[in-house]
Formats: structure tokens, sequence, C-alpha cells
């Protein structure tokens, strides 16, 4: 990110955040990335492929000497896909101020808490909150992402267009 000419910054999460300023510095930004963690079996393209052409895009941009009249943000999401602490979006919930902070006691497979987690990687939980994003300063969010590959490789398509995702949601049901 910083090689492409970002700023560069760790979020409370654990997100990773590059920002590549406007020909207005301050105006909105557009926001892009994914996730840099993974499901089982997810592909070696999982997340991180809407991660690396956004830098590659605004490395471009930068060689070029050039500005869009917004920022560009690239945003290389931390625990998005929940495999390890069974709960979904825990990053991008940060990023927009929406985390709850219960979820810092969700323990994983081996009893290790989340916020325990965070803090062995070296990671303040208080510092979630510490920077909500909001739409005063987003203009949009767009990602790239690997899962529609198959389809349109038989379509002959190069790119596809996504109008609506179907959100996560997990439940743990005992049965007694």
């Amino acid at each position: 990110m910083r090689e492409a000419g970002m700023s560069v910054r760790t979020d409370g999460a654990g997100s990773v955040i590059g920002r590549y300023e406007g020909a207005s510095p301050g105006a909105k930004a557009l926001v892009t990335g994914s996730h840099y963690d993974s499901v089982r079996n997810g592909g070696k393209y999982d997340g991180i492929l809407g991660i690396l052409v956004p830098i590659a895009c605004v490395a471009r941009l930068h060689g070029r000497g050039e500005r869009l009249p917004h920022a560009i943000e690239v945003v290389a999401f931390a625990d998005e896909e929940g495999a390890r602490f069974q709960t979904s979006f825990l990053a991008s919930r940060a990023f927009l101020g929406r985390f709850d902070e219960a979820l810092l006691e969700r323990r994983d497979a081996q009893g290790v808490s989340f916020g325990d987690a965070m803090r062995a990687a070296g990671l303040d939980p208080a510092a979630i909150a510490a920077h909500p994003r909001g739409p005063a300063t987003l203009a949009a969010y767009v990602e790239v992402h690997i899962e529609q590959g198959p389809v349109l490789l038989d379509e002959g398509l190069p790119l596809g267009v996504v109008t609506a995702i179907a959100g996560g949601t997990r439940h743990r049901v005992t049965v007694a």
C-alpha cells in the first residue's frame, strides 16, 4: 500500500487501511477492498484478490501522478468470514461503528476469547470504536471478488456487476 502511494494505518479491529488522497483533500472516499481471512477450502484468491486488485489500480494512478476527485481507500478487513469465532463481519462492523462489544467474549474451539486473541495479536479491543466511519466520509463501497469467476469464464464475460448480495447469518442450535 505504501509503495502504491497510500498512507497506511491499522484500525482497532486489525484491518489494514490504505488511503490515496483525491484532488480535494478530505473528500469522501471510494472504499474498496476485501477480507484477508478465509474459510476452509476457500481457494487461494478468496478475499485477497479484492485487496490486491485495488492496490494495483492505485499504484497505476500514483505512477502516472493522477488523482481522482475523491479519495480511494483500500481496506484489508480482518476476520470477516468468522471461521475462528463463528461470527461474521467483525471487522466491517467495527469499520462502520457497529461492533457489538459482547463479541469480545466469544470463544473459539480452544476456549480463547476474541478479546484475548486480539490482545495476543497486539491489538487493543478498547480501540475498536475509536474511528467509526459513516455516510459523511464514504462515497461508495465496491469489491472485486473471485466467486463468480467460473460463471463469467463460461459466459465469456470479462466482468460481472452484482447488484445485490446475500447477508450472512449463523445460529447455534442445541437439541436436548
